[in-house]
């Protein structure tokens, strides 16, 4: 940083986190959807009731997306979150009120590179559970799907590349780093990147188990 750096337009950074908060509610939107219409259920429930999940769950987030905008408390939240993660995508110092979130969020984020490639894995299973003798329903929700998946790991790889290079040259004055929590040791790298094998590998196991003893 030179110090140099044209002044931010934070409200236009505010706006712009606005469109894209709506962009990813539209795109997780069509993610399940595609899901529903490829395997025929959403989780625990199939058939019409996972159609009436997901229309739950959209409008869920259609309200959370409202309450955003009109309750100052969450409207402030939802702004302190535009600009941090704006701040981290542009590496500029979000100011002091921001620099320690950044600092841990980064931190976070950086110990997910691992995590980035195990997107396929889940993407495979939905793929390989789908309903296949629907094909003018199943193809095009299965591109779909595949798309979007790709999207997010794209999304994801970013911000960890993002987060990473905040770790190395944190913008904005020398400061201390508050230091990781339990939690935060346990849910990053190749912890996770552990954790989460394990998981995917007993569902996997127990969805074996079922299909041999039905």
């Amino acid at each position: 940083m030179t110090g140099l750096e044209p002044p931010v337009d934070w409200t236009a950074v505010d706006r712009r986190g606005r469109r894209q908060d709506a962009v990813a509610v539209v795109c997780l939107t069509a993610f399940f959807a595609s899901l529903v219409a490829l395997t025929g259920g959403l989780g625990f429930v199939e058939g019409t009731a996972a159609w009436w999940a997901l229309a739950g769950y959209l409008g869920f987030f259609a309200v959370l997306l409202v309450l955003q905008r009109t309750v100052p408390r969450m409207r402030r939240n939802a702004v302190r979150g535009h600009r941090f993660m704006h701040a981290l995508r542009e590496h500029i110092d979000p100011g002091p009120e921001l620099r320690d979130m950044a600092d841990v969020y980064a931190r976070r984020q950086a110990r997910l590179r691992g995590v980035v490639w195990l997107f396929p894995l889940p993407v495979v299973g939905m793929l390989l559970g789908g309903r296949w003798d629907r094909p003018f329903l199943a193809v095009p929700a299965a591109v779909l799907l595949a798309l979007l998946a790709a999207a997010g790991a794209g999304l994801v790889h970013r911000q960890v590349r993002a987060a990473r290079r905040w770790v190395a040259d944190p913008p904005g004055p020398i400061r201390d780093v508050a230091p990781p929590n339990g939690l935060e040791r346990w849910t990053g790298g190749r912890r996770l990147v552990g954790l989460v094998v394990v998981c995917m590998l007993v569902a996997f196991a127990a969805g074996l188990l079922a299909a041999v003893l039905d």
